[in-house]
C-alpha cells in the first residue's frame, strides 16, 4: 500500500505523462502512417506523370527503358509499361520483382478492373496483396495520353514492406524521443511532487505541534499560491493561539497573584479585628476607655476593609467595562486649576511646594471629569506621600501635536528601576513600610481609567532625582463631541 502523499502524487503525474505521451504517440503514428503512405503514393503518381511526358516526347524504347530504370532505382519501385490493351511491353524488375517474368507478376498483382479504369484515361491507386511476393504492394497507374487517346499505361508498384521500413525507422526515432521525454517528465514530476508536498509536510508538522500545544512553531513556506495562503492562515492561527495562551497564562498568573494579595491584605485587618474582639469577649479589658479604643480600632479596620473592597469593585468595573463613563467636554485649563486648588493646602501643610504650569490653547478633551479627577488626585497624592518636606512637586498640562499630556513630577527618592514596570499592577507596593496604609490599588485604578479614555500612562525617574508620571490623552477631534455637555 502506498501511504506517502509524495509518492502517490509522483506516480499520478508519471502515469498521466505516460498516458498522454502514449496517446500522442499512437495518434501521431496512425496519422503519420496515413500521411506517409499518401505521400509515397503521390510520389509514385508524380514519377508516373513525368515518365508519361517523357514517353510522349521520346519514342526510343531503349531510352524509355533507361529512364524507367533510373526512376525505379530512385523510388525503389518496379515500373511496367503496357500498351493500350494491357499487354506488358517492358518492366524494370525492381523491388523484388523478377525482370524475366513481367507477364507473370503483372497478372499476379494488377487488378483487371483497375486496368480498365487506367486504360480509360484515369489514374488509379490501390494497395493489393501479391501472391508472388507474399506481401502487400502499393500499386499506382498513370495513362500515357496523346490527343485524347490512351497510347500506353505506366504501372508503378512498391512493396509496402519497403515503404514501411523507412516509416518504422521514423517511428523508432519517435519512440526513443518519447522515452527520453517520459524520463525527463518523471524527473520533473518527482521535483514537482517534492515541491508541492514539502509545504504539506510542514503543515502536517505544524498541525501536530499545535495539537501538542506548541504554538511557537511557524511554517517557512513563502509561496504566493493557494498553499501559501493556507500556510499564512495556519501561521496566523498559531500566532493568535500563542497570543491567546500567553494572555490566558498571564491572566491566570494575575488571578493567582490577586488572590494571594487579597488574602495577604485581608489577613492583617482581620487579625486585628479578631484580636480586639476576643479581648472584649473574654472580659480581659475592663477599663471603659480601653474598651472604647478597641472598638474604635475594630471600626477603623472594618472601614479599611470596606475601602479596599470598594477599590477592588471600582477596578473590576472599570477593567470589565461595566462602569459607564460619563463623557463631556473638559476645559483642561480649568480642570488643572481645580486639581491644583484641591491639593495646594495639603502640600502647604507638609511644607512642599506645588507648582502648576498649563500650556494649552483652548484645549478641550472628551472624558469623564470625575474619573480624570481621580487620576490626577492619585498622582498628586503619591507625590505628596513620597516627597519630603522642603521638596517640590510640579504639575504640568501640556498640549502636544496629537494629544494632551499631564505630568506630575516630584523631588522624592524616585522609583527603583526594577519596579518601574510593575508599579501599575494590582497590590504592588514600592515601599511597603511607607505604603502600609494603602492597598497598592491606586495606580492600577489610575491606569484602567486612563486606558478607558483611550490614553496611556508612563512612569520614569528624573535625571535630577524624583519620579515623573505622564498621562497622555488623545485630543478632541474637530468633528467629535458636538453633542457633549461642556465643562463648567
Amino acid at each position: 500500500m502506498i501511504n506517502s502523499l509524495k509518492l502517490k502524487f509522483w506516480l499520478a503525474l508519471v502515469l498521466l505523462v505516460v498516458a498522454a505521451t502514449s496517446s500522442i504517440l499512437w495518434t501521431t503514428t496512425i496519422y503519420m502512417g496515413q500521411k506517409y503512405f499518401s505521400q509515397q503514393q503521390e510520389n509514385l503518381f508524380r514519377a508516373g506523370e513525368k515518365l508519361a511526358e517523357y514517353i510522349v516526347a521520346e519514342r526510343d524504347i531503349e531510352k524509355i527503358f533507361h529512364q524507367m530504370e533510373i526512376m525505379g532505382s530512385y523510388l525503389n519501385a518496379n515500373i511496367t509499361l503496357t500498351d493500350a490493351v494491357g499487354r506488358v511491353i517492358i518492366c524494370t524488375g525492381r523491388a523484388g520483382f523478377p525482370q524475366n517474368s513481367c507477364q507473370m507478376w503483372a497478372a499476379d498483382i494488377i487488378p483487371q478492373e483497375l486496368v480498365k479504369n487506367l486504360l480509360s484515361g484515369k489514374k488509379v491507386a490501390v494497395r493489393v496483396e501479391s501472391k508472388l511476393l507474399k506481401q502487400d504492394v502499393l500499386f499506382t497507374g498513370v495513362p500515357v495520353i496523346l490527343q485524347d487517346r490512351v497510347l500506353f499505361a505506366i504501372l508503378l508498384q512498391a512493396p509496402v514492406k519497403e515503404i514501411s521500413g523507412n516509416f518504422f525507422e521514423l517511428i523508432k526515432i519517435n519512440i526513443f524521443s518519447t522515452i527520453i521525454g517520459i524520463i525527463l517528465a518523471t524527473i520533473l514530476a518527482f521535483w514537482l511532487s517534492t515541491s508541492i508536498t514539502k509545504p504539506l509536510v510542514q503543515i502536517k508538522t505544524a498541525a501536530q505541534k499545535i495539537a501538542n500545544r506548541d504554538f511557537s512553531h511557524r511554517i517557512s513556506y513563502q509561496g504566493k499560491d493557494e498553499l501559501g495562503d493556507i500556510v499564512q492562515t495556519i501561521n496566523q492561527m498559531a500566532a493568535q493561539l500563542e497570543k491567546y495562551i500567553i494572555a490566558y497564562n498571564k491572566r491566570e498568573q494575575n488571578r493567582r497573584e490577586f488572590l494571594a494579595n487579597v488574602s495577604h491584605e485581608l489577613r492583617t485587618p482581620l487579625t486585628i479585628i479578631q484580636g480586639y474582639t476576643e479581648a472584649l469577649l473574654d472580659g480581659i479589658v475592663t477599663d471603659e476607655k480601653i474598651r472604647e479604643e478597641h472598638l474604635k480600632n475594630i471600626l477603623q479596620e472594618a472601614e479599611r476593609l470596606k475601602a479596599m473592597a470598594n477599590e477592588l469593585l471600582d477596578l473590576a468595573s472599570i477593567e470589565e467595562g461595566r462602569e459607564k463613563l460619563k463623557f463631556e467636554k473638559i476645559d483642561l485649563a480649568n480642570f488643572a486649576q481645580d486639581c491644583f486648588n484641591a491639593f495646594k493646602t495639603q502640600f502647604f501643610e507638609k511644607g512642599i511646594e506645588l507648582e502648576l504650569e498649563v500650556n494649552v490653547q483652548d484645549g478641550k478633551v472628551v472624558g469623564d471629569r470625575s474619573k480624570l479627577l481621580r487620576v490626577v488626585g492619585n498622582l498628586l497624592s503619591n507625590a505628596l506621600k513620597f516627597t519630603p518636606a522642603g521638596g517640590k512637586v510640579k504639575f504640568e498640562v501640556i498640549e502636544g501635536e496629537k494629544d494632551y499630556q499631564i505630568h506630575v513630577k516630584d523631588s522624592g527618592p524616585g522609583i527603583p528601576e526594577q519596579d518601574l514596570e510593575k508599579i501599575f499592577e494590582r497590590f504592588y507596593k514600592v515601599d511597603k513600610a511607607r505604603s502600609s496604609k494603602g492597598f497598592g490599588l491606586g495606580l492600577a485604578i489610575t491606569k484602567s481609567i486612563v486606558e478607558a479614555h483611550g490614553g496611556q500612562i508612563f512612569a520614569r525617574n528624573n535625571p535630577e532625582g524624583g519620579a515623573k508620571f505622564t498621562v497622555v490623552l488623545p485630543k478632541l477631534p474637530p468633528s467629535a463631541g458636538n453633542d457633549l455637555p461642556n465643562d463648567q
